[in-house]
């Protein structure tokens, strides 16, 4: 998988020369169109980027909205220990949006990210803990995960 990515991103460098491209399989990758996985992965990464900083966005900025839209609050829980709670991870979410965006993050550990995120929380919260979310709201963020996880699979 290794050489294979960089036989693209060696294909993919604007006026690959001779020099730029030392293996009889990187002139071979420069010849048939495979520059494409490399735009497609930069734009796996920026859109899971923008996916956290959104949702981020709304947990640091409307945590008692984003609270009510997506879960019926139970009597005994206080709603300032979860806005509390809510805030802080947005500002845990914006910092690794950041990094994606910014770093090179591997493809794999991005791929495994969204899955882990996707199964901590809204997964978990309507399957496993059983949580009263409320739908359609809820519904938004299980199928982005869904999706992402499995664009991140069929990437790898």
């Amino acid at each position: 998988m290794r050489a294979s990515l960089a036989l693209i991103v060696c294909a993919h460098r604007p006026r690959a020369t001779h020099t730029q491209c030392r293996s009889p399989l990187d002139h071979a990758a420069a010849a048939h169109a495979l520059p494409v996985v490399v735009p497609a992965l930069q734009t796996y990464t920026k859109a899971s980027a923008i996916i956290y900083a959104y949702y981020a966005l709304q947990l640091f900025a409307i945590p008692e909205k984003f609270i009510s839209d997506h879960h019926e609050r139970p009597a005994d829980a206080p709603l300032k220990l979860l806005v509390f709670f809510v805030r802080g991870s947005g500002l845990m979410i914006a910092g690794v949006a950041y990094a994606m965006y910014k770093l090179d993050v591997p493809l794999k550990l991005l791929v495994a990210f969204n899955a882990m995120v996707g199964l901590v929380y809204p997964w978990n919260a309507a399957y496993i803990s059983k949580l009263p979310v409320k739908y359609p709201m809820h519904a938004m963020p299980e199928v982005l995960m869904a999706g992402l996880t499995v664009a991140g699979v069929l990437a790898l």
